[in-house]
C-alpha cells in the first residue's frame, strides 16, 4: 500500500501498546518504499499536527487504543488513502487522509446503519474490498473468534455499514481434551485471533479469503511416545484439578499455593511440549447455485390417462 503518496509500496504496521504516564496505547509504524525495491527504517506514523497517531481521545479505554491493526484505503473516495485500524476492543477507527502522507490527528469510529458503531467480538483486523461489486468499499474483518463481512450500505463518499455476516467461524481449542491430541492433524478450522486478506485467488472473478490464526500444537516430550505421554498427562490433569479445588487457608498460604502450582507446571514440561503456531487457511468462494423450481402439480383440469 502507498501510505505517503509517492507511488511506491510502503509497509504499514500497528503495535501492541506502550505506556506514557497513565495512558497505554499502540502506535502505527511505516517503512517507506524506496526506488528499486526495499524499504527505509521504520518510523512512527504522525498526524498532520506532527504528533504520533493514537486511536481515540485521551479518555478512550486501553483496549480501544491497544493492539492496533491498520490498513490504508481510500474510504471516502477523495483520492487520498485513509488509515483504518482495528484494536483489542474490536472496534474500527479512521484517520482521514488529508493529502500525500498526511492524516487527521483525530480518529473517528466506523458506524453502522442506524448509528451504532461497527464492531466484532475483539481484536478487529480490517480489510477492504468491493465484495458485492457495487463500486464501494465493503469491510471484511478478522477477530478473536471469526471472520465477518460488513457490506457498505452507503456509497463511495459516505460509507455506512450493515449487519455483520459470518464468513468463517473460529473454533475454540479444548483446554484439556481427553484423550489428548498430539500434532496438528486434528486441526480442521482456524482457532483464535483470526487475520484476513481477501482477493480473487483462483481467477474465477469471486472474492476468496486467506485467514491466519493462532493455535497451540502439543507434542510428547523428548523420549516419550504418545501412549506414555497421554497416560502421564491424564494423571497430571487430575492433580491439577485437585490443586485448583483447594482454597487458600492458614495451612495453605498463597505463597505455598503458588509454589505448588509452579512445581506442577514444571512437571508438565517433562510430559508434553506445547508451542504456539500460526496457520494460513484458504477459502475459495463457490459460484452461487441456480435455484431449481419444483415441478408444478397438475391442475384439476389437466389431462391424464384415459
Amino acid at each position: 500500500m502507498d501510505v505517503n503518496g509517492d507511488g511506491l509500496v510502503d509497509l504499514l504496521s500497528g503495535s501492541f501498546r506502550q505506556r506514557e504516564g497513565d495512558h497505554r496505547f499502540g502506535l502505527f509504524w511505516v517503512m517507506a518504499g524506496v526506488e528499486g525495491g526495499g524499504f527505509r527504517a521504520p518510523e512512527v506514523l504522525e498526524g498532520s499536527d506532527g504528533q504520533p497517531l493514537v486511536i481515540g481521545s485521551p479518555d478512550a479505554t486501553s483496549s480501544e487504543r491497544s493492539c492496533t491493526r491498520p490498513t490504508a484505503v481510500d474510504l471516502n473516495g477523495d483520492g487520498w488513502p485513509d488509515i483504518v485500524s482495528g484494536n483489542s476492543a474490536g472496534t474500527f477507527h479512521v484517520f482521514a487522509g488529508e493529502g500525500p502522507g498526511r492524516f487527521s490527528p483525530r480518529s473517528h469510529e466506523l458506524r453502522r446503519t442506524g448509528g451504532s458503531r461497527v464492531a466484532v467480538s475483539s481484536k478487529s483486523d480490517p480489510f477492504f474490498i468491493d465484495w458485492d461489486g457495487d463500486g464501494d468499499q465493503d469491510l471484511v474483518s478478522g477477530s478473536s473468534r471469526g471472520v465477518y463481512l460488513f457490506l457498505n450500505e452507503g456509497d463511495v463518499h459516505a460509507p455506512v455499514f450493515g449487519q455483520p455476516r459470518t464468513l468463517v467461524e473460529g473454533v475454540l481449542p479444548e483446554h484439556s481434551p481427553d484423550p489428548p491430541r498430539f500434532g496438528d492433524a486434528h486441526l480442521r478450522a482456524p482457532e483464535q485471533n483470526l487475520r484476513v486478506w481477501a482477493g480473487d485467488l483462483d481467477g474465477d472473478g469471486l472474492v476468496d479469503l486467506l485467514v491466519g490464526d493462532k493455535a497451540t500444537v502439543t507434542y510428547p516430550a523428548e523420549g516419550l511416545d504418545e501412549a506414555t505421554a497421554a497416560t502421564r498427562l491424564a494423571q497430571w490433569n487430575a492433580r491439577s484439578q485437585a490443586l485448583q479445588r483447594r482454597t487458600v487457608t492458614p495451612e495453605l498460604t498463597q505463597e505455598a499455593f503458588q509454589a505448588a502450582w509452579d512445581a506442577l507446571w514444571a512437571e508438565r514440561a517433562e510430559i508434553v511440549e506445547g508451542s504456539g503456531a500460526g496457520f494460513v487457511w484458504m477459502y475459495l468462494q463457490r459460484p452461487a447455485q441456480p435455484t431449481r423450481r419444483a415441478p408444478a402439480s397438475p391442475g384439476p383440469d389437466a389431462g391424464g390417462p384415459h
